[in-house]
């Protein structure tokens, strides 16, 4: 994937959104950076107006895009992320399939979602920058959650739901 270093997160945003005018791209506000064993997994917040819904079921929600441009950051980001800051932006060319429901942000505009692109190289060891997000919904999880149950994987609202689905197929 393409990046681009900036010097600070205000011109990376300037020149994200640039790059998006004029390739008739939308910027992804990139929250969370995964690195996985065969994938690298960008989470973050997107526009609802440009997503086009494909088959929805009760999956994360996961974006496919026709293609994606640079990745906009700054050094800062990467050695210092901060859990209520972006780590970056990316551009994505539209149109923008979503493979499953979406989960809101505290502002209705946009949504939750993530988008795993392969690796190719595998030099970095498994890891994450910026907020640790969960794995059903995409929203960060809480930091009482992650001191609570280290490792952890999903938020304490996924895991209830899972929790009290699980209670009613006993039944």
């Amino acid at each position: 994937m393409p990046y681009k270093f900036w010097p600070s997160s205000l011109t990376a945003e300037q020149q994200a959104f640039r790059e998006a005018a004029d390739t008739g791209g939308v910027v992804l506000r990139v929250k969370s950076l995964r690195v996985e064993p065969k994938c690298l997994v960008i989470t973050g917040l997107i526009p609802s107006a440009i997503l086009v819904l494909q088959n929805p079921s009760e999956l994360s929600s996961h974006l496919q895009p026709r293609s994606t441009g640079n990745l906009h950051l700054t050094w800062s980001s990467l050695l210092h992320p901060a859990v209520c800051e972006e780590v970056g932006y990316l551009v994505l060319q539209t149109p923008v399939a979503v493979a499953s429901l979406l989960s809101e942000s505290e502002d209705a505009d946009f949504y939750w979602v993530a988008l795993a692109i392969e690796r190719t190289f595998h030099t970095l060891p498994p890891g994450s920058l910026g907020a640790v997000c969960c794995a059903r919904c995409n929203r960060p999880i809480s930091r009482e959650r992650l001191l609570a149950v280290p490792g952890t994987r999903v938020c304490i609202g996924c895991q209830q739901k899972k929790e009290k689905n699980n209670d009613r197929s006993k039944q």
